[in-house]
């Protein structure tokens, strides 16, 4: 009986711990959907550029430019709003383990960047204008806001909890909404 009433005792000096699994960093509401819209714009851009592609690496650029796109968009979507079909819910989840920078706001806005010079050497390279120019210009705006909203703690995490943990309260520690141990617990 002593043995329970000290497990008991154990227990009731545990603390709670959640362990909890990032699902996606949100930036604000207008920021997502500017960024959403800039993203499929991007898109059929990259799609447009393998219909009339020039060469072979600018094929392999649009391609590669439309993949990356397509990845960032199932990001910048939120999973509350937005009805995943099964199979982009699936590519959505392994994304987010080997491409983890996509699920952080400042990630997604690196992407941007990179992705907005990608379109400036391929401006550069075919010396053209237009809607390459203008794709270019509106990635580098919406990379520079998200790194401006994770800066200044616009953004909030969505996490989803996994599992409950109980660890035993070290000394002198008490678990929340409890009230703290006495000295003679912790005396043999």
């Amino acid at each position: 009986a002593k043995e329970e009433e000290g497990e008991e005792e154990g227990a009731a000096a545990a603390t709670v711990e959640y362990l909890v699994r990032l699902k996606a960093e949100t930036s604000p509401t207008l920021l997502r959907y500017l960024s959403a819209t800039v993203l499929v714009f991007s898109f059929f851009v990259a799609l447009h550029g393998i219909v009339r592609a020039q060469g072979l690496r600018f094929l392999i650029q649009c391609l590669y430019q439309a993949s990356l796109t397509f990845m960032a968009l199932l990001f910048e979507l939120n999973e509350k709003e937005w009805t995943y079909p099964p199979g982009l819910k699936g590519v959505r989840n392994s994304l987010r383990v080997t491409a983890n920078f996509l699920t952080r706001s400042l990630g997604r806005g690196s992407l941007y960047v990179f992705l907005s010079s990608l379109w400036l050497w391929y401006c550069w390279s075919l010396q053209s204008k237009g809607v390459h120019l203008t794709t270019a210009a509106m990635l580098l705006l919406i990379g520079a806001l998200n790194g401006a909203a994770f800066t200044f703690g616009l953004t909030k995490l969505d996490v989803e909890v996994l599992d409950k943990c109980y660890l035993p309260a070290a000394e002198g520690q008490h678990a929340p909404g409890e009230e703290p141990a006495h000295d003679e617990t912790y005396m043999e």
